[in-house]
């Protein structure tokens, strides 16, 4: 589950680099468009994906993952009962 997190990650972080990073000289606007003061290659390539990735860690470390059962205590042995070792 983990990894697929972080393949899914990966890919939506490379393939909105990608087509929205690059934008060739003669398409390219005189003002870059922002959302909340980032670029929106930016904010849509890397914030977005990453809050993404966070939140489904969280769910997974809170919902899926679960405690082991505590170790049961080991009984008691003659060894206990003498401490020289002595038969």
């Amino acid at each position: 589950m983990a990894v697929g997190i972080w393949c899914f990650g990966l890919v939506t972080c490379c393939a909105a680099l990608i087509v929205m990073g690059y934008v060739p000289e003669s398409e390219r606007p005189e003002q870059p468009l922002l959302v909340w003061g980032m670029p929106a290659w930016v904010f849509w390539g890397l914030f977005v994906p990453w809050v993404v990735q966070i939140a489904a860690t969280w769910w997974f470390a809170l919902c899926w993952l679960k405690d082991d059962e505590p170790y049961e205590e080991f009984p008691t042995t003659a060894a206990t009962d003498n401490p020289a070792g002595v038969p």
